[in-house]
């Protein structure tokens, strides 16, 4: 750590930095030199989804932005996390009907131990999607409820900023679309694989 530390401060010097200046942009580290991940923060992310509508297969592109707080004891970090995504994830249509998924939202609860610089992490909570489905006699439109989980990993690049990727599943069951000529039954679930940035404070 304190050689990464050194040789960052060296660049910024070089750089033209003031060292006045450049503990700014230092780690922040504990008693037993564990990375400080903990406070409030918030960032973006972006990535794919690919997902299932009944045996519809979908994907898309996503994005959006989190915000979240860490409590750090030693090693172990705890915290919570709400976020949203706009997407465009959708079928590329099975017969006469189409399916997409307009946004998915979720909150988290997070746990995680710090390797170095890196805080893997596990995720799990709720979720929340804008649904539309689509056949040969219309249009139904659902908001559906299901649960998330998945795994991540954080890196720190400074003691405000890090860079972090993840892999969540969005799973929502059953769930039954009625347009005007049907009710159909669909089990709905998404994978998305992202990445992100983030401040914290």
């Amino acid at each position: 750590m304190m050689a990464r530390v050194t040789a960052f401060v060296f660049f910024l010097s070089l750089a033209g930095v003031p060292e006045s200046r450049a503990g700014e942009f230092d780690f922040q580290a504990g008693a037993d030199g564990a990375t400080d991940f903990s406070g409030p923060g918030a960032g973006i992310d972006a990535g794919a989804g690919l997902g299932s509508s009944g045996r519809a297969n979908m994907s898309g592109a996503s994005g959006g932005a989190h915000v979240g707080y860490n409590f750090q004891a030693s090693r172990f970090v705890a915290g919570a996390e709400a976020d949203i995504l706009a997407t465009n994830i959708k079928s590329g249509g099975f017969g006469a009907t189409s399916y997409r998924q307009d946004y998915l939202s979720s909150v988290k609860a997070k746990g995680g131990w710090i390797f170095g610089d890196i805080l893997p992490y596990g995720a799990v909570g709720l979720a929340r999607s804008a649904t539309a489905y689509q056949d040969a006699s219309g249009l139904a439109k659902r908001n559906l409820n299901g649960v998330v989980y998945g795994v991540g990993a954080e890196l720190s690049i400074t003691r405000n900023i890090s860079i972090r990727a993840e892999y969540l599943r969005y799973a929502f069951g059953r769930q039954t679309y009625q347009t005007p000529g049907a009710a159909v039954p669909l089990g709905v679930s998404t994978n998305i694989v992202r990445v992100g940035a983030g401040l914290r404070f």
